[in-house]
């Protein structure tokens, strides 16, 4: 076969995929939100399937325990589940994926999470690189909605602009209080644009 002939014989391009890699199941070992009884990891699967689906993710909210009875009941099956969880943390949702349940529950067995399973009390850098310990990746799910990064994100960084500008206003003060005792004039604080004189 020639050189032309193996490339003519290659994909041409991108394959597409239906998928829905955020995916929550019900009952104990699903979301805490899920309502809905039919949204079992059978059930699941079993849409997805008959919806036409190459592949899902299961990734309840702070839980991951209905991810291996979805793997295991999609095996043999016309579909990929990818083992997965989405986790609440004070700075957003963060979607964690992984090749193996093994290696999600290892990664699982590293965080932090509430009794109640509403919380992970790890942060986004913290999750990020136990999954990289494992082989995983993230992906910020809903970033535009009150729970995702971005409300979370401007809240962290004004806290964070104002903790500075306390520090240096706090700092001026003090140097202030000293040069007037010693006649000298005041300095200036100047912290991210947010103050000037």
């Amino acid at each position: 076969m020639s050189l032309l002939q193996e490339i003519q014989n290659e994909s041409n391009g991108a394959q597409f995929r239906r998928a829905d890699l955020h995916v929550h199941s019900f009952g104990e070992g699903g979301s805490h939100d899920v309502k809905d009884a039919t949204m079992t990891p059978e059930g699941i699967v079993d849409t997805a399937i008959a919806e036409g689906l190459d592949l899902i993710a299961i990734t309840d909210h702070n839980q991951i325990a209905n991810v291996r009875q979805a793997v295991k009941y999609a095996d043999g099956k016309r579909l990929l589940v990818i083992p997965g969880v989405e986790l609440s943390t004070s700075q957003g949702h963060l979607l964690v994926y992984f090749e193996t349940g093994d290696q999600l529950q290892r990664f699982f067995g590293k965080l932090t999470i509430s009794d109640d399973r509403k919380a992970c009390h790890n942060t986004i850098p913290q999750c990020l690189r136990f999954a990289e310990e494992f082989d995983g990746f993230g992906i910020c799910a809903h970033i535009e909605l009150d729970t995702g990064l971005e409300k979370n994100l401007s809240v962290f960084l004004w806290a964070r602009r104002l903790a500075e500008l306390t520090a240096c206003l706090s700092k001026t003060l003090t140097k202030q209080n000293s040069e007037l005792i010693h006649g000298a004039r005041p300095v200036e604080c100047r912290s991210h644009g947010l103050v000037k004189h």
